[in-house]
């Protein structure tokens, strides 16, 4: 019991307690974006929900001339479209922040004294590398969250053999992580067939509104995941790494 406890002693010894994190302000904006994210996908399903309107209209014969039906179409194509170059605009915006969290994040666990295998800036660059960015940020993410969440034994459980180090982090990650990034993939390969659908004639654009709906509801759901995700890491190194006084 005794030696348990000096080497635990020993363990904890080594970290250095920060005065502050980095990336307190990129946080609280990448929060704020990620919930704009949230709104504008809300605004976009009403949008569509009148889209879907529009069209039925069309199908029914509820406009009395083609004057009419390009008018229409026209206040539908303004609307929709004004509220996707929002949601691009938003979706880029926070996702600077939110890979600028990332590298801090990272920077704060290092800067304790943790022996981490990814850096701070292959943590970010793993996202913008083809067949790497399928498995590599999600590693990443699961050492951030374990290291943040318990710093001794994350220390304590480090080898040299960084494979199995990583294997185990992996094994017990929480299912928290797992559901962001199987979320994340599934978002990454709908978003692909959604983009590259070209709809033609009424009952294939009906089609496609119902799948941007869907599409919505399923980015309202990773966002929020990922809300918690990055919400959980920011007040475990809080709690972990900062100096206690």
């Amino acid at each position: 019991m005794d030696s348990k406890t000096k080497n635990t002693e020993s363990t904890v010894s080594d970290f250095t307690p920060l005065n502050e994190l980095r990336g307190g302000v990129v946080y609280k904006i990448a929060i704020l974006g990620l919930m704009l994210q949230v709104l504008l996908s809300l605004i976009t399903i009403i949008s569509c929900s009148m889209q879907i309107g529009f069209l039925q209209n069309v199908q029914s014969g509820y406009y009395q001339s083609q004057l009419e039906i390009n008018q229409a179409a026209s206040a539908n194509d303004m609307r929709h479209g004004s509220i996707g170059m929002a949601e691009v605009s938003v979706f880029v915006l926070s996702g600077i922040f939110i890979l600028m969290w990332i590298y801090k994040a990272h920077k704060n666990a290092i800067e304790y004294g943790l022996n981490k295998e990814f850096t701070a800036g292959w943590a970010v660059g793993s996202f913008f590398v083809p067949i790497i960015n399928l498995f590599r940020p999600f590693q990443a993410m699961v050492e951030l969250y374990t290291c943040s969440e318990s710093p001794s034994n994350w220390k304590s459980s480090s080898s040299s053999n960084y494979y199995r180090s990583i294997e185990k982090s992996m094994a017990s990650s929480t299912l928290l992580i797992r559901l962001w990034w199987a979320l994340w993939m599934a978002s990454f390969f709908l978003g692909q067939k959604f983009f590259r659908w070209d709809p033609e004639g009424l009952d294939e654009w009906l089609n496609y509104t119902y799948f941007e709906i869907g599409n919505s509801v399923f980015d309202i759901i990773l966002t929020i995941v990922f809300i918690v995700v990055i919400k959980k890491v920011y007040k475990n190194q809080r709690l972990n790494f900062l100096e206690q006084y």
